[in-house]
């Protein structure tokens, strides 16, 4: 019932092709759920009946969308076309092909640890499933008693999704699933970004086996940890700007906001990363459009971005400021976390979260 609502939502928008509404299909499932378990939250009613009726109120009203607004479909031509184009790039390239192999043979491995396992690694330990089962057991997001202050203060988009699947699963066995999902479309995300900027095929295919071969990323591929999905969210958000640009499509540009909105409230990083993420889609804009009107399309950007963020970004950030007078943590995390503000730490973070984005 759920996954037929955002298909129903997506083949309804059809906004651009294959690519661009897998991953409006990905942001809309994602704020969905936190949408979901915001409101549940408010009242106290985080349960798998309050969730099936809210899923079902949600199928309704995408069945009506998609009727009154459903677009011819022709956006699967994308993605052959696209696989065609690797085809012969692999067959062509046999180097690229042998590595191609060994990372679907990976890929592979990392699809059976993931639904068949229960993520161990510290973090998960020490405070990812603390927070699930307690907001199960409180039936709501709100703040509880812990000792683990990291239980609280972090933004938690990721723990919404793991709590929404296991309110149904009622196991835990195969979260690591999420973090691979979001890691095909971390691929998925570059790979497309690559094309906007006119890279050759074998060149993106060679990026994203390097990319996949680093050792945080193999890591963290089956794993609780949010730094994948963040990242997914984030290139996804670049891409549909940058579709934006070339099809004037607003919808592109409010999905593009939501994106960056779902990472800040998955990760607090995510708002380091900010202010490199304006400076590429600026560079973008003002380098491949040159005579597009930027200003009008960051003020459409901003309205967007407000919008989103207090929809679905704000809610534990708010709930910081309630209970500790700070929308990020309590001062004594804080004090940990400081850094000297003077000017060469300024510039020395800048550089080193500049070099991290990337």
């Amino acid at each position: 019932m759920i996954l037929t609502t955002f298909s129903l939502i997506v083949t309804a928008l059809s906004v651009c092709n294959f690519f661009s509404n897998l991953f409006i299909f990905f942001i809309v499932a994602f704020g969905l759920i936190v949408l979901n378990l915001e409101i549940l939250s408010l009242f106290q009613a985080f349960t798998s009946q309050n969730l099936m009726i809210l899923a079902l109120f949600e199928l309704i009203l995408s069945i009506i969308f998609n009727f009154y607004y459903r677009k011819n479909n022709i956006f699967k031509k994308s993605f052959f076309l696209e696989l065609i184009k690797v085809k012969h790039t692999l067959l062509k390239e046999k180097s690229l092909l042998i590595l191609a192999i060994f990372f679907l043979f990976a890929m592979i491995c990392f699809y059976f640890i993931s639904i068949n396992s229960i993520p161990l690694e510290p973090d998960s330990r020490g405070y990812h499933f603390s927070r699930i089962f307690n907001y199960i057991k409180q039936a709501s997001f709100g703040h509880f008693e812990t000792t683990q202050i990291r239980s609280l203060v972090m933004p938690f988009n990721s723990e919404m999704i793991y709590s929404y699947f296991y309110v149904f699963k009622k196991s835990d066995v195969g979260f690591g699933l999420i973090s691979y999902i979001s890691y095909i479309f971390l691929v998925l995300g570059l790979y497309n970004f690559s094309s906007i900027l006119k890279i050759q095929t074998n060149k993106k295919i060679f990026l994203i086996l390097i990319f996949s071969s680093l050792a945080p990323v193999l890591v963290q591929i089956p794993s609780l940890q949010t730094d994948i999905l963040v990242g997914a969210l984030i290139i996804a958000s670049i891409y549909l700007f940058t579709l934006f640009l070339k099809k004037k499509n607003l919808s592109l540009i409010y999905f593009s906001t939501l994106a960056y909105c779902l990472a800040i409230g998955t990760k607090t990083t995510a708002i380091l990363c900010f202010s490199t993420y304006l400076i590429i889609l600026f560079s973008y804009s003002k380098i491949f459009h040159k005579n597009e009107k930027i200003l009008k399309n960051f003020i459409y950007y901003i309205l967007f971005f407000a919008l989103n963020f207090v929809v679905f970004s704000s809610y534990n950030y708010i709930l910081n400021y309630i209970d500790y007078h700070n929308f990020l943590s309590n001062q004594t995390l804080l004090n940990e976390h400081s850094i000297d503000k003077t000017l060469p730490n300024m510039i020395y973070n800048f550089t080193y979260f500049l070099g991290d984005f990337f």
